[in-house]
């Protein structure tokens, strides 16, 4: 029951805050680029094939800004990727600015470009060998996408190429990224986030596609 309870809470808060903005509840405007994901593989292996096996792939990256408050002001960033599974199902990944050091990886921290912030999920993800951060931090032509235990130090496993800055997608100008409907095989979130997570996108899709009627 109370479970039930928190779940309506969140689905009645980001509803409105959805149908005030005419957008998401949070992140309501973003950018959205096609990129390239060139995957290199982890040194020492996951079991999470899409961390541990070189590959390439096509990916839609929407960068956004949490409160949306306007530039040149800091704001929490958002980083979403997009890519497809071998069975052709999408699969969304979302990273928030945030520190790199074991002590702040965790935290929230606003940014004011988003080609220049770091990004990590915050809170690790459920694999076969543990828990593990995903991280996205800049490089000359995009993000270094690297993963992390609690303590340990962050491990390559990708690059994320991107277009120059302002060559926003035209086919694809916004996409509804959910990490709990669309979520990369391997990566689990913990079933507390998930539950969360889930009323709260659902509510602020839901009243978005409304007010867009």
């Amino acid at each position: 029951m109370p479970a039930n309870i928190g779940a309506t809470a969140i689905d009645v808060v980001f509803s409105s805050v959805a149908r005030a903005r005419g957008a998401r509840a949070l992140h309501p405007r973003g950018v959205v680029l096609a990129g390239t994901l060139h995957r290199e593989g982890l040194d020492r292996p996951s079991s999470v094939p899409w961390l541990d096996e070189p590959g390439e792939d096509a990916v839609l990256v929407r960068f956004s800004r949490g409160a949306g408050l306007p530039p040149p002001l800091p704001d929490l960033l958002g980083l979403a990727i997009r890519l497809t599974s071998p069975a052709g199902a999408a699969c969304d990944l979302l990273l928030t600015s945030a520190g790199r050091a074991p002590g702040v990886r965790h935290l929230l921290r606003p940014a004011t470009h988003p080609q220049r912030a770091s990004y990590t999920s915050l809170v690790p993800f459920n694999t076969p060998s543990g828990g593990l951060l995903v991280g996205a931090f800049p490089e000359a032509t995009g993000f270094s996408l690297e993963v992390a235990g609690y303590r340990d130090s962050w491990r390559r496993f990708a690059h994320l190429a991107l277009p120059e800055p302002g060559s926003e997608n035209a086919e694809h100008p916004d996409v509804d990224f959910d990490p709990v409907l669309h979520p990369v095989p391997g990566l689990a979130q913990p079933e507390w986030l998930a539950r969360l997570r889930a009323p709260a996108y659902g509510a602020s899709r839901r009243a978005r596609h409304r007010t867009s009627q």
